[in-house]
């Protein structure tokens, strides 16, 4: 005998992902893949850290992650660090133990 409600399951339903939650997770790994492709290096495959690493790199010219970071400024923003600043920073570091040289070195070179 023939069923007349035949219905078509969602495959993912069976661990516990609804249509909805799939889409959601495809959309992040696909925008995660078009800012790789881009050089954009985000913090990490949420939608909230791949946007953050995008707004980051259209306001600074430079991508996320492979040509600076940011860090807070205590303003509630953010200001970019290139990878070039940090070994300078560090490069200093690296020949003085006198943390106010260093200091002021950073000053400086910052």
């Amino acid at each position: 005998m023939r069923s007349k409600r035949q219905m078509v399951g969602f495959a993912a339903s069976a661990r516990g992902a609804d249509k909805t939650r799939d889409n959601l997770w495809n959309r992040e790994l696909d925008m995660y893949a078009a800012a790789r492709r881009q050089g954009i290096e985000p913090d990490g495959t949420g939608m909230a850290k791949i946007q953050f690493a995008l707004d980051q790199s259209e306001k600074h010219g430079m991508a996320y992650g492979r040509d600076f970071q940011v860090a807070p400024d205590g303003k509630g923003g953010y200001d970019a660090v290139s990878h070039d600043m940090v070994k300078k920073v560090t490069a200093e570091i690296d020949k003085s133990s006198d943390m106010q040289m260093i200091r002021d070195t950073a000053k400086g070179i910052l």
